[in-house]
């Protein structure tokens, strides 16, 4: 502990003084005033007046910081600090097509509902930011999935002005986004079609639906983690395009650790529709000389990577396929999130086959704000939240917290951090043109990804 003192300096006449005689002066007695202070006891837990100088003073011996001991500064990348605001803006450009809707019976078709309720979720969210102190504001606009609607709203000073800009359906709606990221330096986020390269590197730019060689890792991982002991084979038709992808899931497969030589290839070139002339009998069994048949040992698990409705009838033959030839043979299947839009799949065949879907999107009905968020958009709107509603939440809520809290540049802080919401989780990871140790360490990302 540091104490300052104050000295007084008593005056000198009146105490040595000559006698008139001119004999040596004589000192008179002084009375010493004693300065007390109070101190604290610990014994009896009282304050006390104790004479100064029994006061012992802690005292701190302080060091001179020279330049040996303390370098200059160095230039070193410069990090950019975000801009704090008494309040932030937040656009939510949105493909409402509200002009084909020009009377209260013109029914809403499927499309419209989703983002209805994924708007009416995101109102939630905003409410709910406001009551806990966090003040966002929240534009919304209808681009009528519109490419000219859309980059004139990119224009509009209210978008311009924004801190976070949320929107855009279409791929084109995304690389004009990106285009804006690059050159604004603004935060552009895209929460409704799968990940890709926009051809702009755009640092800023987030694409919560993550691209196919996402769920390719985590496929992968699940079955290192599941299925550690199964042969796994990577289905699709013998063509240039869909080797690619195939070879795609066989580079996940050897990053999750899963060992080169229990990943095979299935290379279709059968036209039927039915695969008549494809045999697959021997993954799952074989027969000795008396044409008695026994099941190959161990777990086959297929992996068909196909999305797009028009691959819809190929991927119910193969599960049919698999289905026919499995005998007693434990085989497990794994697709892809847009299955769950397919609408001619046999579900005897997916659950005999034991299904997996990798989908970013999965409500938990333990979560802590499920219960009153069901209970409020209910009261609010009338009718029962569904998976967009959710969506819509999780975004606007998690992004405005943390754009509040870190302010303009938000996203460095939100980067590598898990955020687990009601239906979505946010794991942002940047994505690179190159990788491995070669790669320049001032390159930017090609954008931020949700993995």
């Amino acid at each position: 502990m540091i104490m300052a003192f104050l000295f007084f300096m008593l005056p000198a006449c009146g105490i040595f003084k000559p006698n008139k005689q001119g004999r040596p002066a004589v000192q008179e007695p002084v009375q010493e005033e004693v300065t007390r202070v109070r101190v604290y006891n610990p014994s009896s837990g009282q304050y006390e007046l104790v004479p100064e100088s029994e006061v012992r003073v802690d005292t701190v011996r302080l060091r001179d910081v020279t330049r040996s001991s303390a370098p200059p500064i160095t230039e070193a990348a410069p990090v950019r600090e975000g801009e704090m605001k008494e309040f932030y803006t937040m656009s939510l450009l949105m493909p409402f097509n509200a002009i084909r809707y020009q009377r209260i019976s013109d029914p809403v078709d499927a499309r419209g509902r989703r983002f209805i309720q994924y708007y009416a979720g995101a109102r939630l969210a905003v409410d709910d930011l406001m009551r806990e102190g966090y003040r966002i504001d929240l534009n919304v606009f209808d681009t009528e999935e519109s490419n000219a609607k859309m980059e004139s709203l990119l224009d509009k000073p209210e978008v311009r002005g924004s801190d976070q800009v949320v929107g855009g359906y279409r791929r084109s709606n995304i690389e004009a986004m990106a285009r804006i990221s690059a050159k604004r330096n603004k935060a552009v986020v895209s929460p409704w079609i799968p990940g890709f390269d926009t051809g702009t590197p755009a640092p800023g730019l987030v694409q919560v639906m993550p691209g196919l060689e996402a769920h390719a890792g985590a496929i992968c991982a699940y079955i290192r983690r599941a299925h550690a002991d199964a042969r796994v084979f990577l289905v699709g038709r013998d063509t240039d395009a869909e080797m690619n992808r195939l070879e795609m899931f066989y580079d996940a497969s050897l990053a999750s650790g899963m060992i080169p030589d229990s990943v095979d290839y299935l290379l279709i070139r059968d036209q039927t529709s039915d695969l008549k002339e494809t045999d697959w009998s021997t993954i799952f069994g074989e027969e000795d000389e008396d044409g008695e048949r026994t099941v190959v040992p161990g777990k086959a698990v297929f992996i068909i990577p196909y999305y797009t409705r028009s691959d819809e009838g190929f991927v119910n033959s193969v599960l049919r396929k698999i289905h026919a030839e499995r005998w007693e043979k434990e085989v497990v299947v794994f697709g892809l999130p847009q299955w769950l839009g397919f609408t001619n799949l046999n579900y005897d065949y997916l659950e005999s086959l034991r299904l997996h879907l990798s989908t970013i999107s999965f409500t938990d009905r333990t979560h802590p704000k499920y219960a009153s968020f069901q209970d409020r958009f209910f009261d609010r709107y009338g009718i029962v939240p569904e998976d967009p509603a959710f969506q819509g939440y999780d975004l606007v809520y998690s992004f405005g917290k943390e754009l509040h809290d870190h302010g303009t540049e938000f996203l460095r802080e939100m980067t590598g951090q898990f955020t687990a919401g009601i239906n979505l989780g946010f794991q942002l990871e940047p994505l690179y043109p190159s990788t491995g140790p070669d790669r320049p360490a001032r390159e930017k990302p090609t954008y931020i990804e949700n993995r």
